[in-house]
């Protein structure tokens, strides 16, 4: 690795690579640090910085300066470990002073919180009668958390093959673990089977699940099929609509779809399996969704701005990111090589790869005297 990070220093002088700016660096490229399938980085209530990496399955916490400091979970079946690597989310308490985590399904059915210091402090088991499993969550002032839920499929046969339509649901959680208001539900079909009863692949061009809370009042959501982005009411009351500039989504075409094909054909990792069950896609002609959603991510910003990342085609490494306020009007427009763009209160960050492919988080810290317009500027330009 640290050849590879003397050669990654050689071509950026060279200027065929994107540098590290002056006042960033990565965590991932010296020994030690490795993180190897990041998927959520979060920075914590006392400014470390905290990375959920599925395949070591644990949250690594390293230092604002990037240093490792120690590690959360990691794969077990007792409380305080991940049963199921994939699936899992993490955040922090309303009062700051905790950690928690959930799984997804074939998971711990409770929810595991720890103390900063990476000590067991608690489970709350969930008392949810329905097979379900939480994505992510946002913790309420008292106590609930506002969760994004799926269920169970329930699968229906087209010809000789089965579509499954997939249940999620926007709910409040209640502090003892129950079920309270549900807000939001979406039913779409969205994996398809030669089988009823499983061996299953998703399907593409889904209408997505995105959604934000503002000030414990409302939710701003979409599905990704309009420009439009709809606000409901804690109580699933529409109450108004934001409407911005974002691209409208665009039409599915044939093309598009026989290119999702030729990209689970050729990059699927069980090879084995897909030969099995994977030929199941061959039967799906038309698509069912006339539209690409037209965007894949919706976070809300410190500032309480919306940050929306655009969807991409499989494989395609730059993205757009606009910034937005309430209203719905663009304060600033993003183009960067990486996934996860995230920006808070000392940090912008953003998954990239060096030249072997490895992942490497790039952080930049924020100067304090800019605003999140000038900081998401200030990291594209300097990424040029």
């Amino acid at each position: 690795m640290k050849i590879a990070v003397l050669f990654l220093i050689t071509i950026c002088l060279m200027g065929t690579y994107l540098c590290p700016l002056s006042e960033s660096f990565f965590i991932g490229d010296n020994e030690g640090d490795e993180i190897y399938a990041p998927v959520q980085v979060e920075e914590g209530p006392e400014g470390n910085i905290y990375i959920y990496d599925y395949q070591t399955v644990f949250i690594n916490v390293f230092s604002p300066e990037g240093k490792f400091l120690r590690k959360m979970g990691g794969k077990g079946q007792g409380p305080g470990e991940i049963q199921r690597a994939d699936g899992v989310y993490f955040n922090f308490t309303y009062d700051k002073k905790m950690l928690y985590f959930s799984e997804f399904f074939g998971g711990h059915r409770w929810i595991t919180f720890m103390e900063l210091s990476g000590k067991f402090h608690n489970v709350i088991k969930l008392k949810m009668t329905k097979n379900y499993a939480i994505s992510r969550s946002i913790p309420l002032k008292n106590g609930s958390l506002l969760t994004e839920a799926f269920f169970r499929c329930d699968k229906g046969k087209t010809g000789d093959y089965f579509l499954y339509r997939c249940p999620t649901a926007l709910i409040i959680i209640t502090k003892e673990g129950e079920m309270g208001t549900e807000i939001l539900r979406t039913n779409y079909v969205e994996r398809i089977s030669l089988r009823s009863d499983g061996a299953d692949l998703g399907i593409p061009f889904v209408p997505v699940f995105q959604w934000v809370l503002l000030e414990e009042k409302s939710i701003v959501f979409t599905d990704g099929q309009s420009n439009v982005l709809k606000i409901y009411d804690l109580k699933g009351k529409k109450t108004g609509e934001i409407k911005t500039s974002l691209p409208e989504p665009q039409k599915v075409t044939d093309r598009d779809l026989e290119a999702w094909k030729k990209d689970r054909i050729e990059n699927f990792r069980d090879k084995a399996w897909f030969a099995r069950f994977g030929h199941v896609i061959k039967k799906y002609k038309k698509s069912i969704y006339d539209r690409k959603p037209n965007i894949s991510h919706l976070s809300l910003t410190p500032d309480n701005h919306l940050l929306i990342g655009e969807s991409r085609p499989p494989g395609e490494s730059m993205g757009k990111y606009w910034l937005l306020d309430t209203k719905g009007n663009t304060l600033a427009r993003v183009e960067v090589e990486g996934y996860g763009l995230k920006i808070t209160k000392h940090f912008v960050f953003l998954i990239v790869r060096d030249e072997e492919e490895n992942p490497l988080l790039q952080v930049m810290k924020r100067k304090k005297n800019k605003s999140e317009k000038e900081s998401l500027l200030i990291f594209e330009n300097n990424r040029e």
